[in-house]
This record gives C-alpha cells, structure tokens and sequence, in this order.
C-alpha cells in the first residue's frame, strides 16, 4: 500500500527486489540467540520450580547475558517450555523445593496421654520431677494430708486450661474448696511462674533451643 511523503504518492518496491542485498530482515537483533535457549533449558530442567525472576538471574550468571524476565518469558515460549502448574486436592499445600513439607502446628509431639485423672491435662510425671519441690513441704506439721500436691497441681491446671468454674470440678480431683485455697496461696507466691519458667526451658531443650528465649513479640 502506497504511503504519503512530502504529498507524493511513493509505491513500495515488490518484496523480491526489496530483499536483494539485505539476507537478514529488518528489525532489531534478537538479545538471547540458540545458545541461550540451550542455557534455559537446561536451567529449567534442572530447577523445574523456580520462579522467572530466578530463572533470568541464573541465565546472567551462567551466561553473563543481562536480559529483563519479560524477554526470558518470550524466549521460553519460543522454545516451547511451558511452566505445567500441578493439580492440587482442595486443601493441599505445594511442597517446598528441595525440602520436605513443612508441618506446623498441632502434632502428635504436642499430645500427652491421659493423666490419673483420666484427662490429658494432667503434669506428667517427668514434669511434675521437674516442679514438685515447689509444691511440697517436707517436714510440715499436722495431720497427713488427704490428697497428693499433685493432685491438687492437676486440679489447678485443669481449671486454668479449661476455665472451668471451681463450684464445677469433676469429682475426681480434690474438694474444690481445697483446690481453690491452694490455687491462691500458690498464685500468691508466684509458684505457677517458677513452675512455668521450668516446663518453658525443659521443651526448648527438647526441641533443640536455648533454654532462654533471645527475643520476645509483644500484642498490642
């Protein structure tokens, strides 16, 4: 189709007289040629998951080509290679590239059996190792007492977990007034943050922490 130019009518040569002397055609040189395409395949081969921005920053470090992800996205699709997204069950997690699955929160290392109460709110008895000479008193006078401190402990402990009334105790622990006095006394002489400080330290140290925290996340 004919163009204007300065109000002349100028005809384009036919395309056989147009390309004698010019073999190549006209335009811009491509930035990545066949050897970068053979770099970014075996890039993708090799690293089947990584995103385009990684992608283009390893074909720089392999090739020391400095191209944008745009160009790379263009030169993939010339080349045929296509990202395959994976089907997923509804409520399945992608795995994590070169590890295994991440598992957080609730685990079967976070469950304890039940206690001599029946329930898992109980102290274990390597826990209560840890904390009963906060609640004993060795060599006290009076008349024996008619229930353990542990029990007691257990009773305290289920209230707090659970917010359960004191008036609504289950039966088997100790008369609630019993378990309400010692709650108190006990609160009173920070002996629940003495025992809390030990059982915080004994599961940092069996999941390979420092016994002390190094850093701390306040709520406002």
């Amino acid at each position: 189709m004919p163009f204007s130019q300065q109000g002349l009518k100028v005809a384009r040569p036919p395309l056989e007289l147009r390309s004698v002397g010019n073999p190549h055609p006209p335009g811009r040189k491509p930035a990545l040629n066949a050897d970068h395409l053979e770099v970014l395949r075996a890039i993708t081969q090799e690293q089947p998951r990584s995103s385009l921005d990684e992608v283009t920053r390893e074909l720089q470090r392999r090739s020391g080509t400095v191209v944008c992800s745009a160009t790379v996205r263009a030169a993939l699709r010339q080349a045929g290679i296509t990202r395959l997204r994976p089907v997923r069950q509804v409520g399945e997690r992608a795995a994590v590239q070169g590890s295994k699955p991440l598992r957080v929160g609730d685990t079967d290392a976070h469950r304890r059996e039940e206690g001599p109460s029946g329930l898992n709110t109980d102290l274990t008895e390597a826990e209560w190792a840890l904390v009963a000479d906060l609640f004993e008193r060795p060599g006290g006078r009076g008349r024996p007492p008619q229930h353990t401190r542990k029990s007691l402990v257990d009773a305290c402990c289920y209230v707090v977990r659970t917010g359960c009334p004191w008036r609504l105790l289950p039966k088997r622990f100790p008369p609630w007034r019993g378990v309400y006095k010692a709650f108190g006394r006990w609160a009173l002489a920070g002996t629940f943050e003495t025992m809390h400080d030990r059982l915080r330290q004994q599961w940092r140290d069996r999941i390979g922490r420092h016994s002390e925290p190094t850093a701390a996340l306040i709520d406002a």
